[in-house]
């Protein structure tokens, strides 16, 4: 009798599918009547609950290259994929959404471009408290714009301070550890319902996205102390940092700001921001494995969606789906993913093949 060695749905289905599903609840907000939004919520949370499940699946049978490399993206287009909804909900200023999407790109590139130079640059502390924060910070704002009322609010923000505390506290008890990404979103908690039990929905609204883009200044600024000597005294890949600076400038702040004047594309922005951060993600590997791809190929990637970017914006646009510039943002997000999908066939050895480096060692290559 064989024996079994897993589930036939393993780690990475759900991290994809994950990504797959994350443009749908955005679509809901944006297009379908205000009844739907609480099931659009719904689902987003569910996806969001699939990260600790495809984590669970992957200590309990085994990780991967692909997993490791994916699971990092998948928590940056989940966020931005909340920034988006938040967005349709004129919850959130276009300014917060472009810092937070281009500081994920730059790192990226940062990550890129000391692996060139045979420097390693390890995901700190902040930059996961950063991750905790900003999803929660989010979850905040739709819970007090959705439950304005001191009545129905404040049990619900004290209630989740609560469980997440004593969950902290048993957690603390049992494995006789102290874990900053527990106690720290714990302790968070309790400040989101003390922050609405002393102000207003707006105020408080303001209070925690001034919180989010703190954590997300800092870990960027941690970023650059680890990095920033290293890339100013290094030579000889200067064009190289180029090339990947405009992809970033373009990715990280070109398309937060296109969804700004074509909201009804947003959906399938969140399609170009997963090409996007999986091709970066993929660049990440292949540098620190010094497998290099050509100069050439981010230049040319930011030059296609700038173009891209252009060309769409010229097309007749009613504020609503099926236009022509949905189908020509429809276009070019098919075009980047093929390119992202060439990008895998490339890199296709250090991902699956014998040159693939080990799981743990992978997770440390792409960072948040």
């Amino acid at each position: 009798m064989p024996r079994w060695t897993g589930p036939p749905v393993t780690a990475n289905h759900v991290t994809i599918l994950r990504i797959v599903l994350l443009p749908v609840p955005c679509a809901m907000v944006l297009y379908a009547p205000v009844g739907w939004h609480w099931w659009a919520i719904v689902l987003f949370a569910g996806l969001g609950f699939t990260d600790m499940l495809d984590g669970w699946m992957a200590r309990r049978w085994g990780g991967s290259v692909l997993g490791a490399l994916l699971d990092p993206v998948a928590d940056k287009v989940f966020m931005a994929a909340a920034l988006v909804l938040c967005f349709g909900l004129d919850l959130v200023h276009p300014a917060v959404l472009a810092l937070m999407v281009f500081r994920d790109f730059v790192i990226t590139s940062l990550r890129s471009a000391m692996s060139l130079r045979g420097r390693h640059v390890k995901t700190s502390i902040l930059a996961k408290l950063k991750t905790a924060v900003q999803m929660g910070g989010v979850a905040m704002v739709y819970i007090v714009y959705r439950l304005p009322d001191d009545g129905r609010v404040l049990p619900l923000l004290g209630a989740i301070a609560g469980l997440y505390l004593a969950f902290a506290v048993w957690r603390r008890v049992a494995t006789h550890e102290f874990r900053p990404l527990v106690w720290v979103p714990a302790c968070m908690a309790l400040l989101a319902f003390l922050i609405r039990v002393f102000t207003g929905p707006s105020l408080a609204q303001d209070v925690y996205w001034g919180i989010v883009v703190a954590f997300t200044v800092a870990s960027a600024v941690d970023y650059f102390g680890v990095t920033g000597a290293v890339l100013l005294r290094g030579s000889g890949r200067r064009l190289d940092d180029l090339g990947r600076i405009l992809w970033s400038v373009v990715a990280g702040i070109g398309l937060p700001w296109f969804m700004v004047e074509r909201p009804e594309t947003a959906p399938l922005c969140i399609v170009l921001l997963a090409t996007e951060f999986t091709s970066g993600a993929v660049d990440n590997l292949r540098c620190h494995e010094g497998f290099l791809p050509y100069r050439w190929v981010y230049p040319l990637r930011a030059a296609v969606l700038a173009a891209g970017g252009w060309l769409v914006l010229t097309l007749a646009h009613d504020g609503r789906p099926w236009s022509p510039a949905f189908w020509g943002t429809f276009a070019l997000a098919g075009l980047m993913l093929l390119w992202t999908v060439l990008d895998f066939v490339v890199a296709r050895n250090l991902i699956w093949g014998e040159e693939a480096t080990e799981t743990e060692q992978a997770k440390g290559v792409v960072g948040r």
